[in-house]
């Protein structure tokens, strides 16, 4: 596990920390409006722990799989984008290699352990609280009083609490009765039973994993706080509203908290929970709840509304192929089968990802091969996609030219357009286990220094061993590697920045190319990739399995559209 496999994660921390200010503002805005409408607010905010916004744009694109387009995505509008998801991966991550690795890293691991100490202890707590309430309701002894759910009395010092979530009992402690008045009796009851009828048990059961799995998130417990607070005050508004006398409830409370213990049952939704002098004081002023009026309630249909429709419609988008952004195309595109030529004594080009000259304002590709359009269009590598024989063999000339008002660097876009448009293309990533090598850094450190500022792009692999990659990333490295080397390589090394990579090598797995340099030199006198590069700090590894990531094209059509 690698800083960049904790992105997803920290972004869902960022976007739930946000949901939970957005409760909190709510809440201000409703502080003179009943509890009950907070507390599901307060709810909402602790259930989005539980669902990240991703679930959410899945959810979104599968209303679209009906009509794929490419694999280019949607783009989000910048603004949401950088809001809702300010950490990216290392740039090495984020760019489009034919390789995917799983980097490990013993901070990662250490910080995994931790969290799973915490959550094996927050667990612990939670099944000792529920044995606890188990034994008292086995030793308790039943009670006639004519409630809707079993009533039991139990020897435990324990507050009046519901217990269970599917079939509750309402657990009292003995000679409570004797200690209250028939009213104060009645108000207790009351209060109970309004847990039961908003299912509050159940809730602080959907809390309870919340807490337990995000123990190290201070808003988890925050929230915890005033789901309590907000449950208690909700169930005080409605056994006022029921006609109870606020004296005598009041009274009743102060009393259960006199005689049993003051601090509420974790897994029991009691009577003495939330800020109890506040609760005292609101229950005998009988303070005025207005109810929510038509401003408010539209105001919460809204925030309910954003916070599911915007990241499903992101996903019905990026399904689509739906675009916020422009879509830019070429201006003129010329699409034709390339004729067969005459390259006399030279051997026809293998039609592999074509070059970009330095013009910016067309692009012209001779006796191309769709394989070849395809790696530039996704930045991919030839031996990182798999498609039908014919798109390698079968040729096409490719002239058009880039408008004017195109930003820089979205050839590789309009070259996707293009694919799409007049050859149809559909494809696909998709990651596979096979045999390959890791690029990792030697014990001994690295040797290389990263290129300067003012350093040209270069690449060159000459016939007489020598390989010259000057500005080139480790990612880049590997995936060229991979070309000499006939098998994935995978960058473990996180190192980031370009650097001049210079050296001299006969791959082992390309001797015959490596027989009879110009120059007379014997593949035999020069080191294989293997030692070349740990002389300069880099470790190339032979693995049994890693993952590779692959273009797969799906379809694709053979004579393109015409213009």
């Amino acid at each position: 596990m690698s800083a960049a496999d904790l992105t997803p994660l920290a972004n869902h921390l960022w976007q739930s920390t946000i949901c939970a200010g957005v409760a909190w503002l709510l809440i201000l805005a409703l502080r003179k409006n009943p509890a009950a409408a907070r507390y599901w607010i307060w709810l909402a905010a602790s259930i989005k722990f539980l669902v990240p916004f991703p679930l959410l744009i899945s959810a979104g694109s599968q209303l679209g799989w009906r009509t794929p387009h490419t694999i280019v995505p949607a783009r989000i509008p910048m603004a949401i984008s950088e809001i809702s998801q300010p950490f990216a991966a290392p740039a090495a991550a984020t760019m489009a290699p034919a390789v995917m690795a799983t980097h490990s890293n013993p901070l990662t691991a250490m910080l995994f352990a931790i969290w799973l100490c915490g959550a094996a202890m927050g667990i612990a707590s939670w099944v000792r609280h529920a044995r606890r309430l188990r034994s008292a309701v086995r030793a308790a002894t039943p009670l006639d009083l004519n409630l809707p759910l079993p009533a039991m009395s139990s020897r435990e010092r324990l507050e009046p609490g519901v217990i269970g979530v599917f079939r509750p009992v309402l657990l009292l402690p003995k000679g409570i009765a004797d200690r209250l008045t028939p009213a104060e009796l009645e108000s207790v009851l009351a209060h109970e039973l309004c847990h039961v009828a908003r299912r509050d048990n159940l809730t602080a059961a959907i809390h309870m994993v919340v807490e337990t799995v995000f123990w190290f998130h201070p808003a988890a417990w925050w929230i915890r706080t005033r789901l309590i607070h907000e449950r208690e005050r909700a169930c005080d508004e409605e056994v006022i509203r029921l006609g109870r006398e606020p004296h005598v409830y009041a009274e009743s409370i102060l009393k259960i908290c006199a005689f049993c213990l003051a601090s509420p049952m974790p897994c029991a939704a009691g009577v003495g929970g939330g800020r109890l002098k506040e609760r005292i004081e609101t229950i005998i002023e009988n303070r005025f709840v207005a109810g929510l009026g038509l401003g408010k309630r539209i105001m919460l249909a809204v925030a309910a509304t954003l916070a599911i429709v915007v990241p499903t419609v992101a996903g019905l988008a990026k399904a689509q192929g739906l675009q916020t952004n422009p879509r830019f195309n070429f201006e003129v595109a010329s699409v034709k089968a390339a004729p067969e030529r005459d390259y006399g004594t030279w051997a026809r080009p293998n039609g592999m990802a074509p070059e970009i000259k330095g013009d910016p304002s067309r692009i012209d590709f001779s006796d191309v091969s769709l394989v070849g359009v395809i790696c530039r269009a996704y930045g991919a590598l030839p031996l990182g996609i798999k498609a039908p024989g014919w798109m390698q063999e079968q040729r096409y000339d490719i002239h058009a030219n880039v408008p004017a008002d195109a930003p820089k660097g979205h050839i590789p876009e309009m070259l996707q357009n293009l694919l799409a448009d007049r050859f149809h293309v559909k494809l696909h990533w998709e990651t596979r286990e096979e045999s390959g090598c890791t690029l990792t850094v030697s014990s001994g450190g690295l040797k290389l220094k990263q290129s300067a500022p003012d350093t040209a792009r270069r690449v060159s692999f000459r016939s007489n061993g020598h390989f010259e990659l000057r500005r080139f990333t480790m990612t880049e490295l590997a995936n060229s590697l991979r070309g000499q080397m006939g098998q994935p390589v995978i960058d473990k090394t996180e190192l980031p920045g370009a650097y001049d990579i210079v050296f001299d090598a006969a791959p082992d797995s390309m001797p015959a190319f490596f027989n009879g340099f110009g120059n007379g030199q014997q593949a035999s006198e020069f080191p294989t990739i293997f030692e070349a590069l740990r002389r300069l700090g880099l470790e190339l590894t032979r693995e049994r399995k890693v993952p590779v990531k692959y273009l797969v094209v799906d379809s694709a059509l053979k004579v393109p559209i015409e213009n």
